[in-house]
């Protein structure tokens, strides 16, 4: 298991811990605003004072890290399928990939399933940051900005990782076939 599947399993059972502990602290209605209240998927009510109000059920709450898990599974699967398939990518290097010898090939396929399983982290850190806001807001906070900054630098890293990743495949697959070249001189 590599690097990056551990820190992503890591935070997968930190965000199940936390909604696990907060669930307890929690009111049994959120207030949510008119246009929020059909991501929830029921109808919302007017609360005690005024405010539309939608039920929290264990589905709703635990829905956050349910969504990461599935997401972070789809994407540790698709880099698992690479091993048997390796190119169905669409990778820009795909014919001098086909042409290097099968241990060169395994060595640049691991670099890229790397980078595959690295996109997990992100979404897995999303889900728990929109959760820890939905936390604030049922608990009574109207506007947490960490919350916003969290998304945004989530973005940020999402496509510095996505460009990282594709640079690094791309060196790989020219270094292997350098030292291919270098070695039948």
């Amino acid at each position: 298991m590599s690097r990056t599947v551990k820190a992503t399993a890591l935070l997968l059972a930190l965000h199940w811990a936390a909604a696990g502990l907060a669930w307890s602290h929690l009111p049994a209605e959120i207030p949510v605003e008119e246009d929020a209240a059909p991501l929830f998927g029921v109808t919302p009510e007017a609360g005690e004072d005024g405010q539309l109000v939608v039920p929290l059920g264990p589905w709703t709450w635990f829905g956050f890290p349910g969504m990461a898990t599935l997401l972070a599974g789809a994407v540790w699967g698709l880099a698992r399928l690479l091993r048997n398939r390796p190119l169905f990518l669409g990778l820009r290097g795909r014919r001098e990939l086909r042409r290097l010898p099968e241990d060169a090939r395994a060595r640049v396929l691991g670099v890229i399933r790397e980078g595959i399983e690295l996109f997990a982290l992100p979404i897995v850190f999303v889900f728990a940051l929109v959760q820890a806001g939905a936390y604030g807001v049922a608990v009574g906070e109207r506007f947490l900005p960490w919350t916003l900054g969290g998304l945004l630098a989530s973005a940020l890293a999402f496509s510095y990782l996505l460009i990282r990743a594709g640079t690094r495949a791309r060196e790989a697959v020219d270094r292997e076939i350098r030292d291919l070249g270098t070695s039948e001189d």
